[in-house]
């Protein structure tokens, strides 16, 4: 007789990419010339398939100086999902923290003058703690300078009994 067991909660494997953008000292430098073309770093593009049984909430950290980001979500080249947070400024020092884990949810900057919440730029009309379906999903990240320092958590979740 086949028995069915009903999972009382998840289990999280944190899946995480992490990207700085630095200088480096001894750079590898060429003594010719060619036309060089420069790539902008005013938006970066993160590709993750979700492996897990469920949707996986995630963490997204990005260190200032940020002009005006926005984040989107795209599944199969659609975007599903946008953040725009146009008027925000994450100043040098301070670290801007978008969590859609549950319990854990919030939208914040946080610096040397303490925390601010920014759930003002949030729509009431919208699911605004958006998870990653399964299956891959693209996060883009932008904004109106380059996006030289941040760090994304994603939640990959499996039931378990």
């Amino acid at each position: 007789m086949p028995a069915t067991f009903n999972c009382k909660s998840l289990w999280y494997e944190a899946k995480e990419v992490v990207y700085n953008i630095d200088s480096v000292t001894n750079e590898l430098r060429w003594d010719f010339q060619w036309n060089a073309v420069f790539a902008a770093y005013d938006n970066r593009n993160i590709i993750f398939d979700n492996k897990g049984h469920t949707e996986a909430p995630f963490k997204l950290e990005l260190h200032g100086e940020v002009i005006n980001p926005k984040i989107t979500i795209l599944e199969d080249e659609i975007e599903v999902k946008q953040l725009d947070l146009n008027g925000l400024t994450i100043e040098e020092g301070e670290t801007f923290i978008y969590n859609t884990k549950d319990t854990e949810q919030e939208i914040i900057k946080t610096g040397s003058s303490g925390t601010t919440n920014l759930f003002s730029f949030l729509n009431p009309n919208f699911i605004n703690f958006y998870k990653l379906r399964k299956g891959a999903s693209k996060i883009r990240l932008e904004a109106d300078n380059e996006i030289t320092s941040g760090k994304l958590t994603i939640y990959v979740q499996y039931k378990a009994v």
